[in-house]
């Protein structure tokens, strides 16, 4: 929520709590826009969790993969050969680029 919007529903949460009259309607507007609001991120924090799910998914896949790579098939990362260091290099860059988003997420 924006600071404007937090700040006014304290001032009315502390206006109806001292027992002060209030315009009738006054509030309406108010706890329409908090619900739409508050609406807006249980919308956006579904769409967060629904990526995390599936980047973890990503992620496992990956790192099963690379263990494939490395573990049982040596011939893939044969640094002869120019397509095996390409795919290589290419499943790295990705392990680095997960840990780096990995690293900013958690901050």
């Amino acid at each position: 929520m924006t600071d404007d919007l937090k700040e006014r529903l304290r001032i009315k949460a502390d206006m109806i709590h001292l027992g002060e009259t209030i315009a009738w309607g006054s509030d309406v507007a108010l706890m329409h826009e908090a619900v739409a609001r508050i609406t807006d991120l249980e919308a956006s924090l579904a769409a967060a969790e629904a990526g995390e799910d599936a980047l973890a998914k990503v992620t496992d896949a990956y790192k099963e993969l690379l263990a494939n790579v490395e573990g049982e098939c040596p011939s893939l990362v044969d640094e002869d050969s120019g397509a095996s260091q390409m795919l290589l290099n290419l499943m790295l860059a990705a392990e680095s680029a997960l840990a780096a988003y990995e690293a900013r997420r958690e901050k």
